[in-house]
């Protein structure tokens, strides 16, 4: 044998090209699988960071289906057990992109969230309390908190809770603000509009905290929020109102009661979220605890809804919650401000299982899991 003849396998005294007319027949399936692995792979990296196992599995199957001497069609291979040029540069490739794809699903930012890894930064305010861009009122007004933001056409809408410091019993303590820009370096010197959730000459009671949302099964924008006005015979709670158009702040109606509540588990800063069959109403208590009931969407918001249920207990949990479902997995995020001294936010993972068909209490679990202080 020359040289060249005695670094390649043969297969039953067959030569390396019959070998290559042959082995496609057998083997151009596994072929095609495997680069329809490492291609979604490489796509899944590329959009999100974030790879299932099985994808990961594949890619790796992949590598060391092309690390195989495979007769003679992928590599080279010396009498001896020693690799050629080729072949070295190709395992050493197939090691890096291996190292590298682990690397990045290990780094990717869902892990990091499940782990309760964060890296937090912070920049300068962007947004504070300045009475010339707000209606005139003595005394002036003082906070801007609790915001709710969304990006349509083109233009940022936030809705916040405007406060100004005089006793509970002065009519318009507390309102809903409202401002549109299309680029956050113009909000400062943006002019604030109240949301006018009562009629002229009414007290003005207390109400804030607001959420805002579009539910598409109604093509309408929903706004969540706190309310009391005993004037009105509105006792303390979770209301809504809606409009066709968010880019107008007159045209939100009056409130309506979202559901009736426990007396005393009335509850702070509500939060809605849906999925393809219900809607989910969140909110708090001074007590520690967070609450949930939920209804579907056919009947949401008017009816339907089930008893609330302790979703964490006993949390020391205080206000502000907040609750987002994690892309691609059945959990959800919860974010609210721990009742210690001082404040500070924590984070929970929720899982909530899915309904199933006939039922009608949720199908809760409460075992949420502490992610992250700050």
């Amino acid at each position: 044998m020359t040289s060249n003849s005695a670094r390649i396998h043969t297969v039953e005294g067959k030569s390396p090209v019959e070998v290559r007319r042959k082995l496609p027949k057998y083997w151009v399936f596994g072929e095609l699988a495997c680069l329809g692995a490492f291609l979604r792979g490489t796509l899944a990296i590329l959009a999100s960071r974030c790879l299932e196992m099985e994808a990961l599995i594949l890619i790796l199957l992949t590598m060391l289906r092309a690390g195989v001497p495979n007769y003679a069609v992928k590599w080279e291979i010396s009498a001896g057990g020693k690799m050629n040029d080729r072949t070295r540069r190709t395992f050493v490739a197939g090691l890096l992109i291996i190292t590298g794809t682990i690397g990045l699903v290990q780094a990717g930012p869902v892990e990091d969230l499940l782990a309760g890894d964060f890296d937090w930064t912070t920049d300068t305010v962007i947004l504070k309390p300045d009475p010339s861009k707000m209606p005139p009122t003595t005394p002036e007004w003082s906070q801007v908190k609790d915001p709710s933001i969304v990006y349509y056409r083109n233009r940022w809408h936030l809705f916040c809770s405007i406060l100004r410091e005089v006793p509970e019993n002065v009519s318009g303590r507390l309102r809903v603000g409202y401002m549109s820009f299309s680029n956050w370096k113009d909000a400062q010197s943006t002019q604030w509009q109240f949301i006018n959730l009562y009629n002229p000459d009414d007290f003005m009671g207390y109400h804030g905290a607001p959420q805002v949302f579009y539910f598409a099964p109604q093509n309408k924008w929903y706004l969540v929020y706190q309310l009391a006005d005993k004037s009105r015979g509105l006792s303390y709670g979770p209301y809504y109102s809606t409009t066709a158009d968010i880019a107008d702040p007159t045209s939100w109606a009056m409130p309506q009661l979202l559901h009736a509540t426990i007396p005393g588990n009335e509850g702070l800063d509500h939060w809605v979220i849906c999925d393809d069959s219900y809607a989910y109403h969140f909110w708090t208590t001074l007590n520690g605890n967070m609450w949930m009931a939920r209804t579907r969407l056919s009947t949401f918001p008017k009816s339907g809804w089930t008893a609330p249920v302790i979703a964490k207990h006993n949390a020391n949990l205080f206000e502000a919650g907040h609750t987002y479902r994690i892309k691609g997995l059945d959990k959800y995020l919860t974010i609210a401000v721990n009742g210690e001294s001082p404040r500070f936010y924590q984070a929970y993972i929720l899982r909530i299982n899915l309904p199933v068909p006939g039922r009608i209490l949720p199908q809760l679990r409460t075992d949420l899991l502490p992610a992250l202080a700050m």
